[in-house]
């Protein structure tokens, strides 16, 4: 379970920061399709290529491979919290640009991710 967990993580997190602009009135700054192209941690060669698509205030889809995984997320202050299925993490993200650093709460896992 805990491979399981850790897996998703990876995908969720690379996926989590790619989004394209699902909400016209957000000031959001996820909203669109984020790459992570910076990796440490875990399974960081992994995680390269892995897009985040944030749809809306609320709800992210990730993709690497052509495997596509759906979460909610929730911003608070820097802490992004995020669920798929019964499986619940949170990072640290600040976007400075076209740039998303973010940084597991959960796992020794951070990211750069670049705006597509």
């Amino acid at each position: 379970m805990k491979l399981y967990a850790l897996i998703l993580s990876v995908v969720f997190g690379a996926i989590i920061l790619t989004s394209c602009g699902g909400s016209k009135s957000s000031d959001n700054p996820f909203i669109g399709k984020w790459e992570i192209t910076e990796a440490e941690g875990t399974m960081a060669e992994m995680n390269k290529g892995t897009v985040y698509e944030f749809i809306d205030d609320s709800n992210v889809e990730f993709s690497l491979g052509g495997i596509k995984t759906k979460a909610t997320y929730k911003k608070s202050g820097d802490t992004l919290s995020y669920s798929f299925g019964t499986i619940n993490m949170s990072a640290i993200v600040k976007v400075e640009g076209n740039k998303m650093n973010f940084q597991s709460l959960t796992s020794d896992q951070k990211f750069v991710l670049t705006k597509k």
